[in-house]
């Protein structure tokens, strides 16, 4: 049998599954010996072996979309629409709301899928059931995103410095929990490593709050969080058809590609004072 191993385009989109397959063979997952019936834990050539079965099961689009679309926790603004799908069932699925019917409402589009709709600020719960099983997901929907005015105003209060290569880039973060959640966490320093001759990446630690869409192009200096945790920093303009969550942006992205250089490097990210200029 042919075992088919991931493209390695964009990795990232991989990654997160690999380390969730292979954390699940090694701890939880236990493999059934066929001569002597007993259980055992999985070794990492098995794992190994396992998740290039996954990869072969799936094109490449399909994980994405996959990995997108299994969720636990959704985030929404005031009118927007999201699809919510049940990933790996068969037979009749029975979907509710089980709090916030105010939040949201929900309409069913296919056999596995209903598209849920914001209306108010607040919180609320979906629930699936499936041949005796549920599964829920909680939905935070936010106030309608301000307009170009209020943006601005929060960029201001929201700006950093991108250190890498003796270069430092003055930044801001955009008005959203995703980069709320960054500014958090400021200052960071970590090695990001280099993918496809455009872009650097890390993964966090932790998830942050992800309201993922694909953007129309990708430019030098945008800062991206893929999936849940992995932060983008992209160094060259191209177009895409992945979903990222948007963070923020280099004002001036000129000679941020020479300075991160070509392999991994070494970024800091920290907050702004009064009056910082590149360098």
């Amino acid at each position: 049998m042919t075992r088919l191993v991931p493209s390695l385009r964009e990795p990232h989109i991989f990654l997160p599954a690999y380390r969730e397959v292979l954390q699940s063979l090694r701890n939880g997952l236990h493999l059934q010996s066929t001569q002597s019936h007993q259980a055992y834990q999985a070794t990492d050539a098995e794992c190994s072996f396992y998740i290039n079965l996954i990869f072969s099961s799936y094109g490449q689009d399909e994980i994405s979309e996959l990995m997108q679309q299994t969720r636990s926790n959704l985030t929404m603004s005031v009118n927007q629409k999201k699809n919510l799908k049940l990933q790996n069932s068969s037979g009749k699925i029975t979907w509710s709301i089980l709090s916030g019917k105010k939040c949201v409402s929900i309409k069913k589009s296919g056999s596995k899928t209903v598209v849920v709709t914001a209306n108010q600020k607040g919180t609320a719960v979906i629930q699936a059931k499936n041949k005796g099983k549920k599964f829920t997901c909680r939905v935070t929907v936010k106030s309608r995103q301000p307009s170009g005015g209020s943006q601005k105003e929060e960029e201001v209060q929201m700006r950093m410095v991108i250190r890498a290569g003796g270069k430092s880039f003055p930044a801001v973060l955009y008005n959203n929990e995703a980069a709320a959640a960054v500014w958090e966490k400021l200052p960071m320093t970590f090695y990001m490593s280099e993918m496809n001759g455009n872009e650097k990446y890390y993964f966090m630690d932790e998830e942050l709050p992800v309201d993922a869409s694909v953007p129309e192009a990708v430019h030098e200096g945008d800062l991206m969080l893929y999936g849940s945790d992995c932060l983008v920093l992209f160094y060259k303009d191209f177009r895409t058809s992945y979903r990222y969550t948007p963070l923020g942006r280099v004002e001036n992205p000129s000679g941020i590609a020479k300075a991160l250089g070509t392999g991994d490097v070494q970024v800091v990210f920290e907050r702004a004072e009064l009056g910082t200029t590149a360098n």
